[in-house]
């Protein structure tokens, strides 16, 4: 939704498979959960940094963990690059636990027009 031209707010929902989605190979539990997020993004005029922005989160792990809390307060800080084309964000899943439950991603969206740009 878009608040002026430059200032966008979005909703963010989703799973998380921490344990993988068929089997993993790792000795401890993981808790797979569903996440909830109302952020805030920035657009700006350069085509490198083409956006920034904030979304915190609420997360709600499937099974009730055997230390800490089954909802968790989480979020992530992100910029976009290249037109929109490669979103990188940090952020966490319990901003309480923030060195056990970080996290880095990066996403890519329109491969073609990311490919296209790049050539250009």
């Amino acid at each position: 939704m878009s608040l002026t031209e430059k200032n966008l707010v979005h909703m963010r929902a989703g799973f998380g498979f921490a344990g993988g989605i068929f089997k993993s190979s790792a000795n401890s539990e993981r808790n797979d959960y569903f996440l909830l997020g109302l952020g805030y993004t920035r657009r700006t005029e350069f085509a490198f940094l083409s956006s920034f922005g904030v979304t915190p989160i609420w997360y709600h792990k499937w099974r009730q963990p055997t230390t800490g809390s089954q909802d968790t307060l989480g979020g992530e800080i992100f910029v976009s690059l290249l037109k929109d084309r490669l979103r990188i964000a940090w952020g966490s899943r319990n901003l309480t636990d923030f060195s056990d439950e970080s996290f880095l991603s990066f996403g890519f969206m329109d491969m073609p027009g990311l490919l296209y740009w790049l050539s250009r």
